[in-house]
């Protein structure tokens, strides 16, 4: 059975940006997890493992590593939580499974090489089994659901952006985001040393701040909670400002 609402990411490295929504939503009092179904081993090296456990708790949170494949996929208690946070990557394999997601995020920076990685894992999710089909809203003239896919809503973020030539217009155009994608919210955060500090930190320290983090970033962070969770504006300051602490 899945959990409450499941949120599945795909794309370049987030294990930072994951914590942090994480870390707000279980301030906030709900029962929370991450699921690590990259298809290596960067939640592994991200945050602190010991013996080889396939299910670590790092600054209160479960994560749940190496779910890269289906069977190991299926055997998670979804229902045990409220809300579970999906991390893909580039794991064209699973990708049918971002299909049962209540919501779609898409990051990447702009290498040129994560650009083109993700490109290959939205053809790959809108090629799946099933894409599209909760998303449809379409009636016969019976009053029937129509069995057509439509469009799917995505949030995408392209983070650590740099003055350059090489823009996110540009990256747009490799990433080709198909017709079937329909981007509802979208976020440019650029380089900052402090969020990098944060970043790194969050892989070390089991009591990690983010408080430092730039307004933009802390912006995005709860708009997406507001947007892919049924908490309430005002909840979520309140779970944000205790979460940032280290609390």
């Amino acid at each position: 059975m899945k959990a409450l609402m499941q949120i599945g990411f795909a794309g370049s490295y987030k294990c930072d940006l994951l914590l942090y929504l994480a870390r707000t939503v279980l301030a906030a009092g709900k029962k929370v997890a991450i699921v690590d179904a990259v298809d290596d081993d960067i939640w592994s090296y991200s945050v602190p493992v010991y013996l080889d456990n396939k299910i670590v708790t790092y600054s209160d949170v479960d994560i749940y590593l190496g779910c890269k494949t289906a069977e190991y996929y299926e055997e998670i208690k979804f229902n045990n939580y409220d809300i579970v946070f999906v991390d893909f990557g580039f794991n064209k394999n699973m990708s049918n499974y971002m299909n049962q997601c209540d919501s779609v995020i898409m990051v990447t920076d702009i290498e040129r090489s994560n650009v083109l990685k993700l490109r290959e894992y939205i053809k790959a999710f809108i090629a799946s089994e099933g894409f599209g089909r909760k998303y449809t809203v379409n009636t016969s003239e019976d009053g029937k659901e129509s069995e057509n896919k439509s469009q799917v809503d995505i949030i995408k973020i392209y983070r650590d952006v740099i003055g350059s030539k090489i823009n996110t217009r540009y990256t747009d155009t490799l990433l080709d985001i198909n017709e079937k994608l329909n981007v509802l919210m979208e976020y440019i955060v650029q380089f900052d040393e402090i969020n990098y500090r944060c970043q790194i930190e969050s892989q070390y320290n089991d009591r990690f701040r983010f408080d430092k983090l730039t307004k933009a970033y802390k912006v995005m962070l709860l708009e997406i909670i507001e947007s892919c969770t049924n908490l309430d504006r005002k909840s979520i300051n309140k779970a944000f400002k205790k979460a940032e602490r280290g609390n």
